[in-house]
């Protein structure tokens, strides 16, 4: 199959203080899904050039960004998706179902007061089984979602029977 998305371009070589551009080019315009958000890992890697000289350090890093594809015509406020999140009990513990088109990025999830680190994504239209209260009653979840400009949403509560 072949790639949706193109970086180009592929290698960007940067002096000292210079900064460059990376294009995001759509390759294919019938391969994506156009009733719901597409998530991407942009992933950027930058390696020091030149030997390594006496007393100096040279450090390789590598960032990765989720890339959000949103079809145009979606329906809903994307900003107000999380709110939609709902959160179900049942044998395995709880499970997130995500009836909108959007991704929802949660952050600052809370189980019965304990915070959980990497809550993680929930795909659109989709449901996502978690560990969350097996064993555990009552169950009081919160939680915030990371928006489209990087910000957090209000914080949600919910208790599970």
């Amino acid at each position: 199959m072949p790639a949706p998305l193109l970086a180009a371009p592929p290698l960007i070589l940067l002096k000292p203080g210079t900064t460059g551009t990376l294009r995001l080019l759509r390759t294919e315009s019938d391969i994506l899904p156009v009733d719901r958000e597409t998530l991407f890992e942009l992933s950027i890697a930058s390696v020091p050039s030149g030997n390594v000289e006496n007393q100096s350090v040279k450090v390789a890093m590598r960032s990765v960004f989720k890339l959000f594809w949103r079809p145009e015509g979606l329906p809903g406020d994307p900003l107000e998706a999380y709110q939609q999140l709902r959160w179900t009990r049942n044998s395995q513990g709880v499970q997130l179902t995500n009836p909108t088109p959007y991704y929802i990025n949660l952050i600052q999830v809370s189980v019965n007061g304990k915070a959980l680190s990497n809550a993680g994504v929930v795909p659109p239209k989709s449901q996502r089984q978690t560990s969350w209260c097996q064993a555990i009653a009552p169950c009081h979840v919160a939680w915030r979602a990371i928006n489209d400009y990087g910000g957090l949403g209000a914080k949600k509560e919910q208790n599970l029977p």
